[in-house]
C-alpha cells in the first residue's frame, strides 16, 4: 500500500479511535484530523494519536469525489486539499453524512424525545422537573451551549433545592456538553471514498461508544486488507457493520419507557420505580 492520505472530520472518539487503530496497523498513514470546535475537549476518553495533524476551529465547506481522491474545501482557511479518504466523524448532525446522502442533517435521526447535558458538579442533581418543548430544546442544541444553558436557566430558575447551584455550575465548568438523545440510522455507511463512522452513521444510545470503537477497528482492518483499493475497503466496512446496525435499530428501546412523554406516563413510571425502591427490590441479587 502506498502512503494513505486520510482526512478525519471530528476529533471525538470515532475519529481518534480510528486514527489510533490505523496507525497501529499501518504506521505510514498520513492522517489529518479537523475539529470545528475552538479547543479539544479535556474530558472523556483520551486517545493518543501519533503521526497526525489536528486542525482546530476548522470546518469543511464542501467536498467533491474524483476517481483518484476527494477534493475538500475548508471553510475557514479556504484551502483546497485532496485526500484518498474522507471520514465523517462529526456526530449525530453530520454535515458530511447529509451531503453524502443528499438529505438534511436531521433526516435519519430517530428522536427519543430526550435531551441530555453533561458537566461536572460537586453535589447531587435536583429533583425531576418538566422540560421545555422538544422543538425549543432541539433549536437550543443546534445553536450551541450558550443557547442551551440560557434555556435551561429559564426553565429551572424556580425549581428550588439544588437547582440554583446546578445552573451556576453550567456556567462555571468548561466541560459542559449537550446533545439530542436519539438514534441515527443511515441507509448506507459509505459512498466511494467517503465513509460514515460512529454517531454520524449509527448513533445508538447506551452502546454508541462500543459500536464506534468497533467500527474504527473494522474500518482500519478493511483498509489494511484491501491495500490500495479504498473503495473496496469502504464496501467491506459497510458489509460488516450495516447488518448489525440495522438489527439494533429494530430492537426494543427502553428509553421510551424510562422517559415517557405524557403526565400519566410519568406517574406510572414513578409509581413503578417507587414500588421497586420502596420494597428494596433494587438491592436484591
Amino acid at each position: 500500500m502506498s502512503n494513505l492520505n486520510i482526512l478525519i472530520y471530528g476529533s471525538g472518539i470515532a475519529g481518534s479511535v480510528f486514527a489510533y487503530c490505523l496507525l497501529r496497523a499501518y504506521r505510514h498513514a498520513d492522517i489529518t484530523i479537523v475539529e470545528r470546535d475552538p479547543s479539544l475537549r479535556l474530558t472523556g476518553a483520551s486517545v493518543d494519536v501519533r503521526s497526525s495533524a489536528v486542525a482546530i476551529a476548522e470546518s469543511i465547506d464542501h467536498f467533491q469525489q474524483r476517481d483518484d481522491g476527494v477534493l475538500v474545501t475548508f471553510a475557514t482557511s479556504k484551502a483546497v486539499e485532496k485526500y484518498d479518504l474522507l471520514i465523517a466523524a462529526d456526530g449525530v448532525r453530520s454535515m458530511i453524512s447529509a451531503a453524502m446522502l443528499n438529505t438534511s442533517a436531521e433526516e435519519h435521526i430517530l428522536s427519543k424525545g430526550v435531551h441530555v447535558a453533561y458537566f461536572t458538579i460537586k453535589r447531587d442533581l435536583p429533583a425531576r422537573r418538566e422540560l421545555e418543548t422538544r422543538q425549543k430544546l432541539d433549536e437550543a442544541i443546534r445553536n450551541g451551549n450558550e443557547c442551551y444553558m440560557t434555556l435551561t436557566e429559564e426553565r429551572f430558575e424556580d425549581a428550588g433545592w439544588l437547582a440554583p447551584e446546578l445552573l451556576q455550575g453550567t456556567r462555571q465548568r468548561e466541560d459542559f456538553y449537550c446533545s439530542l438523545f436519539g438514534r441515527v440510522s443511515a441507509p448506507k455507511l459509505q459512498d466511494g471514498r467517503v465513509v460514515l463512522l460512529g454517531d454520524a452513521g449509527y448513533a445508538t444510545p447506551g452502546i454508541g461508544t462500543s459500536l464506534t470503537i468497533f467500527g474504527g477497528y473494522v474500518l482500519a482492518g478493511e483498509l489494511l486488507n484491501h491495500g490500495d483499493d479504498i473503495k473496496m475497503a469502504a464496501r467491506g466496512y459497510e458489509h460488516v457493520r450495516l447488518p448489525h446496525i440495522n438489527k439494533l435499530a429494530n430492537s426494543e428501546d427502553p428509553m421510551q419507557y424510562l422517559n415517557p412523554q405524557t403526565w400519566w406516563g410519568i406517574r406510572i413510571r414513578n409509581a413503578i420505580l417507587g414500588t421497586v425502591t420502596g420494597l428494596k427490590l433494587d438491592k436484591m441479587g
